[in-house]
């Protein structure tokens, strides 16, 4: 744990990159999908969290295990109160990030009870999304900016990977999520957007370390299950020569030929509670 900590931390100097804290206003550069860091920063933090994981497999009762994967919902439940309410958007609008809001003002703000409010921010401050700066009064931590309306984290979270969310066709489990969503084409973008703010998490990794050029020049790829077709484009990018395919259900490749087609990038799109989502 203490070499893959220093690891970090020198990789980050030598690349000259500021230290990493979980109160920062601003997203560090690492947390943008377009870094891609050095082999020896990847494995340093993926070993660092594996050892967390480890140690707290050692460490915490095998009872408390079970009760915190029982009220694991709420973590989720919480999220989504957080950022379908518009919460994390007014806390990231305020000129101060880091002196926090009172919760009376965000209840006021969104138009929630502020008792109710304070439960699910606590809940959310224990899982490092917030932080409480003083009684009732809650700043964004660093985590928490990825759920600013916009950002890859916020497109993700209103994804509705659960059809029970959203329709009642879902209710009796007897349709996925996508072909829920294909009877409403904002769940069908979202659901796609979600998808693919995934695989440009690790785009640039397999662009990098993959050897595509060792393939030969004349190779049709075929991107299987390829979605809005976001690798593909950055591929192509790359070797213009090549010949591309992007493979996937209908409705699915009609958004990859738009988003080949320059269509335009993702837009944020506001939800709050009164939506209802669809």
């Amino acid at each position: 744990m203490n070499d893959a900590i220093n690891a970090v931390r020198q990789e980050l100097a030598d690349a000259g990159l500021p230290p990493l804290s979980s109160t920062a206003v601003e997203p560090h550069p690492l947390d943008s999908p377009s870094y891609l860091p050095s082999p020896r920063l990847f494995e340093a933090r993926r070993l660092a969290l594996a050892c967390i994981g480890q140690l707290k497999s050692l460490l915490q009762l095998p009872f408390q295990q079970v009760v915190e994967q029982t009220f694991g919902s709420y973590h989720s439940a919480c999220i989504d109160v957080f950022v379908q309410t518009g919460i994390v958007d007014y806390m990231a609008s305020m000129p101060n990030i880091s002196a926090g809001t009172h919760v009376n003002e965000i209840g006021s703000h969104v138009d929630l009870d502020s008792r109710k409010l304070t439960t699910v921010l606590r809940y959310l401050s224990g899982h490092g999304w917030v932080r409480e700066t003083a009684e009732a009064v809650f700043a964004l931590n660093r985590q928490g900016l990825e759920l600013v309306a916009g950002r890859n984290g916020w497109t993700y979270a209103v994804t509705p990977m659960e059809p029970t969310d959203r329709l009642p066709a879902g209710q009796q489990y007897k349709s996925v999520a996508l072909s829920v969503a294909r009877s409403a084409p904002r769940l069908l973008a979202s659901y796609a957007d979600g998808i693919q703010v995934v695989g440009e998490c690790y785009a640039l990794g397999v662009l990098a370390d993959y050897p595509w050029n060792a393939l030969p020049a004349t190779q049709t790829l075929v991107d299987c299950g390829g979605g809005q077709g976001a690798l593909t484009i950055a591929l192509a990018k790359n070797w213009p020569s090549r010949k591309f395919i992007i493979q996937d259900v209908d409705d699915v490749v009609q958004r990859a030929r738009a988003q080949r087609a320059g269509a335009g990038p993702r837009r944020a799109r506001k939800r709050t509670h009164r939506d209802g989502g669809a």
